[in-house]
């Protein structure tokens, strides 16, 4: 599945708005033509069945957000 675009809401986010992501695999999400990052915390990445995740492992250590009107942003993945 490619998520083109998602809708979202524009408002100012707090540090407790930045919380880990949680993903549920019931079937096989085959990442191994790209690279999967998360932030320095990690993803929760689990199934409740027999969910398989094949990974490649990135070798980037940040990423950027650009915050409007202020520049960009580092988040350590």
């Amino acid at each position: 599945m490619l998520l083109k675009y998602v809708p979202g809401r524009t408002y100012t986010r707090t540090e407790a708005d930045l919380v880990d992501a949680l993903i549920c695999v019931n079937g096989t999400v085959d990442a191994t033509k790209g690279s999967v990052y998360t932030t320095a915390n990690g993803a929760n990445i689990y199934s409740t069945d027999t969910g398989v995740v094949i990974l490649q492992k990135g070798d980037q250590t940040i990423t950027r957000q650009l915050v409007q009107g202020t520049g960009y942003t580092e988040i350590p993945i």
